[in-house]
């Protein structure tokens, strides 16, 4: 017992601690392996158990090229001969096996076909359904399994994909299947079997080289693409002006820098009058009319209309034309009344005229100097009609004056009466105004009565005695 532990631990131990010699790269590698396996009894103190056989399936996992995490389980049956004490075999059953292994495989020897692996680990090995004197007992055991494992390769490319065998100890510790036996057994396992890589694959294995241990070479890079040579480009043709298109080609080789071409070198020409865009300042002249070499339309009598538009083109210098070159009469005073009529062709500027030009009158502001009345009197007199006439007529001349009529008194009689007395003599003058055809709401008044003297040594003198005019709206 106790050498099988130091084996088992020597072989975990030099497992663990042996260096990869086996040169190249390595990525994580999984194997599947199947096959048939027999447990032959070496020692066991339960009863006669004979030879079994059963299914087996192996999955490794490689951490690098020589160590190898592996689990298998099998399916099988194994005979067994139950004795007494005396040694006498008594009953016989046929328990299922079911035994299951967790190991560490380590790649000792590597050929060009061939691999040896040193393999050792737990294992758990269940006899189950086995019967006797009717009742059903089960074995649970537990315990070691070390041992080779001879791997050939079918093709070297391919590195172990091939088939396989085995050679394996168990021992393990029976409990609880017979409760008045308990003990130990040893057993050796033979199994042979496919193998199969999958996943990732490891580099092909090296050819064999006499009297050197054998070595898989780094992964070779990857051969260079080679660059293949850009052909020189063509040299570009003589382009003098810079434009873009060759001078073979340029049928205007010296246009200015800048300038916009057509296909085969010429300045564009928008509107087609033969002046190039960057010289023609009338870039939208109209097809076919004429222009001069600014490309401007042509204008002979200098009217500022074009001839294509000019109805007149022999206008005479200095005179007023509409859009259609036709000529405007002239109007030398602006009063909106052309010369050919207008009877005062200098109006001042601004100046209100007749239709034939003539000053209209000016509405007067300021005190109606011929207006007077008599003490205590309201009517006009007949001198004052002719000014108040004026006043009417230029009222009429300028419709959209509004005026305000205010009266004054001198300083007889009371305050009162002459309030009223002032207001009485405006109304007598717009009575007049209205008679004379101006509209009442044109005209606003207001009596102040005893105000505002214009003698103020003789409030009682006939200059007091007034009316003013105020223009209220113009």
């Amino acid at each position: 017992m106790k050498t099988l532990k130091w084996i088992f631990i020597t072989v975990l131990v030099f497992t663990f601690l042996t260096p990869d010699s086996i040169a190249g790269s390595w990525t994580q590698k999984t194997v599947l392996r199947g096959g048939l396996a027999g447990y032959f009894p070496y020692s066991s103190n339960l009863g006669r158990v004979d030879a079994g056989g059963l299914l087996k399936v192996n999955y490794s996992y490689g951490f690098t090229r020589q160590i190898f995490a592996e689990a298998s389980v099998g399916f099988g049956m194994m005979p067994f001969m139950r004795a007494n004490l005396s040694g006498v075999e008594t009953e016989k059953g046929y328990p299922i096996f079911l035994p299951f292994n967790l190991n560490i495989s380590y790649l000792l020897i590597i050929r060009q076909q061939w691999d040896l692996f040193l393999i050792g680990g737990l294992g758990f090995y269940p006899l189950t359904g086995m019967t006797f004197s009717g009742d059903q007992k089960d074995l649970s055991s537990a315990g070691t399994g070390w041992g080779f494992r001879f791997c050939h390769a079918a093709n070297i490319s391919n590195w172990c994909d091939g088939f396989y065998v085995e050679a394996l100890g168990h021992y393990w510790a029976e409990e609880g299947a017979f409760t008045m036996y308990k003990g130990t057994s040893t057993f050796i396992e033979i199994s042979a079997g496919l193998t199969y890589w999958f996943g990732g694959r490891p580099i092909p294995r090296p050819p064999r080289v006499k009297g050197l241990p054998p070595t898989i070479p780094p992964k070779p890079a990857p051969p260079e693409k080679p660059v293949p040579l850009k052909p020189a480009p063509p040299e570009k043709p003589l382009d003098s002006d810079g434009d873009g298109v060759p001078d073979m080609k340029d049928k205007s080789p010296n246009t200015p820098e800048g300038v916009k071409v057509d296909e085969h070198g010429r300045p564009l020409d928008t509107d087609m009058d033969a002046v190039p865009d960057y010289l023609d300042m009338e870039p939208n002249t109209p097809i076919g009319v004429k222009v001069d070499v600014r490309g401007r339309s042509l204008d002979t009598d200098s009217d500022g209309v074009p001839d294509y538009r000019d109805r007149e083109l022999n206008t005479p210098a200095g005179n007023k034309v509409d859009e259609n070159g036709v000529t405007v009469v002239a109007d030398t005073d602006g009063d909106g009344v052309p010369d050919n009529i207008d009877r005062e062709k200098n109006t001042p500027r601004g100046a209100a005229v007749d239709q034939y030009g003539v000053a209209l009158p000016k509405v007067p502001e300021g005190i109606l100097k011929s207006v007077t009345f008599e003490i205590n009197k309201t009517q006009i007199k007949p001198e004052s009609h002719p000014e108040l006439t004026k006043l009417a007529d230029a009222l009429k001349a300028n419709p959209n004056v509004v005026i305000e009529l205010r009266g004054y008194t001198d300083s007889t009689g009371s305050s009162g009466i002459n309030l009223k007395l002032s207001q009485a003599r405006v109304e007598s003058v717009k009575k007049f105004l209205v008679g004379k055809g101006i509209a009442d709401n044109r005209i606003q008044t207001k009596g102040l009565g005893a105000t505002n003297f214009i003698n103020t040594q003789n409030t009682k003198a006939a200059e007091n005695r007034r009316v003013e005019v105020i223009i209220v709206k113009r």
